[in-house]
C-alpha cells in the first residue's frame, strides 16, 4: 500500500513537471518561430515599400543589406498579368523554373502573404502591376529547429535531475504512513495469543466514567445526557456490536481511564 502511494506521488509529480516543461517549450518555440517569421515579413515589406516608391529595381543595390539581397527573390507582373521581370537574388540553387513555379503557387493561394516550403512570400501592388517577393526562410527555420532540439535535451536532463529529489521526497512523505502501518501490523501480531484472536480499537477523548462502563453495552443506554442531546443517537450501537461479537463466540469489553482514552477489545476463541 505504501509503495503504491509512493509510486502515485512520483507519477503525479513527474507528470506535472513534464506537462509544465512541454507547455514552456511549446510557448518558447511558437514565440521564436513567430518572431523570426515576422522579421522576415518586415524585410519583404521594406523591399516592397521601397520598390513601390522607386519602381522595380535590381536587388543588389548598395543601399540594401547584402545578406538580405542574397535571400530575397521577386517576380514582377504587368497590369495584364504577364511576367515583366524576375530575379533569383544571389541564391545559386534557385532556377528560373522553380522560381516561376513558386510564384504561380503563391498567386493561386490568393493571399497577401504566406509561406511556401522554406520561403516566405509577400504580394505587393505597384503602379505598373503586381510584384511577388520571396524570402529564403531556411536559415531561421533551421535555427528554430536547433533551438527546439537544445531545449529538448536540456529539458530531458532536467527531468532526470528532478526525478532524483522527487524519489527521495516521496519516501520522506510516505515514511509516517509506513511507520503507522508497521505499528498496526505489530499490534495485530502482539494482540494474538495462541488460539485467541484479539481486536482492539482505541481512541482519545474524554473517556467513559466507570459507572457508565458497567451499562454501556445495554440497549438504549446513553451516558452524558448533555452530550447525547448534542450528537443524538439511541444507545444501540455498542449493544449491536456486542451482540455480533457474541454470535461469533467472542466477548466485547471496554476500558477507559475516564479522562484521556477509551479502548474496546473484542476477544475471539
Amino acid at each position: 500500500m505504501v509503495r503504491k502511494l509512493q509510486r502515485r506521488f512520483i507519477l503525479i509529480t513527474m507528470v506535472s513537471v513534464i506537462s509544465i516543461f512541454i507547455l514552456i517549450l511549446a510557448v518558447l518555440n511558437i514565440s521564436v518561430s513567430y518572431s523570426a517569421m515576422q522579421r522576415g515579413y518586415d524585410t519583404l515589406q521594406d523591399y516592397a515599400m521601397r520598390d513601390t516608391a522607386d519602381g522595380i529595381k535590381a536587388l543588389d543595390t548598395p543601399d540594401r543589406n547584402w545578406f538580405d539581397n542574397m535571400r530575397v527573390l521577386y517576380v514582377a507582373y504587368d497590369s495584364k498579368g504577364n511576367i515583366e521581370d524576375f530575379s533569383a537574388g544571389g541564391n545559386p540553387d534557385m532556377t528560373e523554373a522553380v522560381l516561376l513555379s513558386m510564384a504561380s503557387s503563391a498567386l493561386q493561394q490568393s493571399k497577401e502573404k504566406g509561406r511556401l516550403g522554406s520561403y516566405l512570400y509577400l504580394l505587393s501592388e505597384t503602379e505598373d502591376g503586381t510584384c511577388l517577393y520571396f524570402l529564403d526562410y531556411g536559415m531561421e527555420k533551421s535555427m528554430s529547429l536547433r533551438l527546439l532540439r537544445i531545449c529538448l535535451y536540456v529539458g530531458l536532463l532536467g527531468i532526470v535531475l528532478i526525478f532524483i529529489p522527487v524519489f527521495f521526497l516521496s519516501r520522506w512523505i510516505t515514511k509516517p504512513v509506513q511507520t503507522t502501518f508497521d505499528k498496526q501490523k505489530q499490534f495485530i501480531a502482539d494482540a494474538s495469543h495462541g488460539d485467541k484472536k484479539i481486536l482492539l480499537v482505541r481512541n482519545t477523548g474524554n473517556g467513559i466514567p466507570a459507572e457508565d462502563q458497567k451499562h454501556i453495552f445495554e440497549r438504549f443506554y446513553r451516558s452524558e445526557a448533555s452530550r447525547n442531546r448534542k450528537y443524538g443517537g439511541y444507545g444501540l450501537g455498542l449493544a449491536i456490536a456486542s451482540s455480533i461479537v457474541t454470535v461469533h463466540k467472542g466477548q466485547l469489553t471496554v476500558k477507559s481511564d475516564e479522562a484521556t482514552y477509551t479502548a474496546f477489545t473484542a476477544t475471539f476463541l
